[in-house]
């Protein structure tokens, strides 16, 4: 029996047809996953496809995107990196950073925000998702920590539904990495991960820091605790960053009146020949 609920299933496949065909997006994905437990709602893939007739279709309609598609997160890598800082004790709480006013120029590479601002407290670089800042607080992590915890939450490995042709995404040697690479992927670029890992880590998080499966095959629940990646303290106080960027951030849409919403945008450019392009995979969670 899968753990699906078909009433969101088929609101989430609705609300996913609607937005996909507002933005005139390629496609889109979609999962809903039950926090106190780790079981996936609702999965959805944008264009759908009967199974049962799937030779009227085309191939690329076949393909199931959220365990398949390994693609550049984009800020929505934020809150992992600022978690990693908090337990390593690299940033506090109430850490400040320089923006740059807009634009950080460094030796050969510049990093810019799509707003300018001075000096942001780690609460409102995430809410307000500066490049510059989360590049800095990755820079005063390291790489090597930041890889070791990014695998930690899920990333950089399948997760444990064991489906076929699933993405590990992609972590590179952390050792390999030059300060560009550290500061792209502080911000979510030149690194890659799936659907499922983003909600994987995501679930960690919400779940006070201790990783957790993910579950789409209804079962007993496992006797194992998972790895408490991050104190219960450092989760707390990420999520309620992630609740002020809904309130007052970059997710202010996501908003619903009288229900405490936490989540996080992401923006990332899509590579392109000769660098990044003006395409981009737009997300939230």
């Amino acid at each position: 029996h899968l753990t699906l609920d078909g009433r969101i299933q088929f609101a989430m496949e609705e609300v996913l047809a609607t937005t996909v065909a507002k933005h005139q997006a390629v496609g889109g994905m979609g999962l809903v996953v039950e926090v106190e437990s780790g079981d996936i709602l609702a999965w959805a893939n944008y264009p759908f496809f009967n199974p049962n007739s799937y030779k009227s279709s085309t191939p690329a309609k076949w393909r199931n995107r959220i365990a398949l598609d390994a693609l550049e997160p984009g800020s929505t890598m934020k809150p992992f990196l600022i978690a990693a800082a908090l337990q390593q004790g690299s940033i506090k709480t109430d850490s400040i950073f320089f923006c740059e006013n807009g634009r950080w120029q460094q030796k050969g590479w510049a990093i810019e925000d799509p707003k300018k601002y001075d000096w942001l407290s780690v609460n409102r670089i995430l809410s307000y998702s500066s490049n510059i800042c989360a590049a800095k607080i990755g820079m005063a992590l390291g790489a090597e920590p930041y890889a070791d915890y990014l695998r930690r939450f899920g990333f950089g490995r399948s997760t444990s539904l064991n489906l076929p042709g699933e993405s590990a995404g992609l972590i590179r040697d952390p050792k390999t990495w030059y300060p560009l690479d550290l500061a792209a992927a502080s911000f979510g670029q030149g690194i890659a991960t799936s659907g499922l890992q983003l909600a994987q880590g995501y679930l960690c998080l919400a779940r006070d820091g201790r990783f957790t499966p993910l579950k789409i095959v209804k079962g007993k629940p496992s006797d194992d605790p998972g790895d408490q990646v991050v104190s219960p303290e450092v989760a707390r106080a990420v999520m309620a960053m992630l609740r002020e960027a809904v309130d007052e951030g970059t997710g202010t849409r996501a908003a619903i009146q009288e229900v405490s919403m936490a989540g996080k945008t992401g923006t990332a450019q899509k590579a392109a020949a000769g660098g990044y392009g003006k395409e981009y995979v737009a997300s939230f969670i």
